[in-house]
């Protein structure tokens, strides 16, 4: 998980405190009962990434771009384990990283580097570029039609690489 690649092995405690946000998603996605609305999945997810920001920079460690990250990561594993199936996968969010980044030709200014993003409230102006990020996304898996199923399977072909 976070800052293994990085900074090698997580602190045990971070990794309980990390996990202690993520198992209520995890428990809601395999009982099946994540919001069916993206205003609210929106919503659950924005909340969870910013409980991992605080926790992130309590140990000195980032915030909430690294947080959404984690939780986003952890749905899209779901999805791809196929605990979470269709409708719900069209709400799922991209892990936005350098990758997804990268393919805007003019990314949001708080987002140039999206290991640094730091917010403290749902209200904050990076969590507005964050859903900005996410519906520009969803616009432009609207746009290919039929080729992805969703946006999570979009940002997915997005890391393959093209030989």
């Amino acid at each position: 998980m976070y800052a293994t690649r990085r900074h090698g092995r997580i602190n045990a405690n971070l990794a309980k405190a990390i996990w202690r946000i993520l198992k209520p998603l995890y428990l809601s996605a395999a009982a099946g009962h994540l919001p069916a609305c993206q205003n609210q999945y929106d919503t659950m997810v924005i909340t969870s990434a910013l409980k991992i920001g605080r926790v992130l920079q309590k140990n000195m460690r980032g915030g909430f771009g690294i947080g959404q990250k984690i939780v986003n990561l952890m749905m899209k594993d779901l999805w791809a384990l196929g605990v979470i199936k269709p409708p719900i996968e069209n709400l799922l969010h991209a892990p936005v990283d350098r990758i997804v980044l990268g393919k805007f030709s003019k990314v949001p200014s708080l987002w140039k580097s999206w290991t640094s993003v730091v917010a403290t409230t749902k209200n904050a102006p990076e969590i507005r570029e964050y859903l900005q990020i996410q519906a520009d996304l969803r616009h432009h898996w609207a746009t290919f039609g039929t080729v992805f199923s969703s946006v999570i399977e979009m940002e997915q072909f997005i890391w393959q690489r093209i030989p």
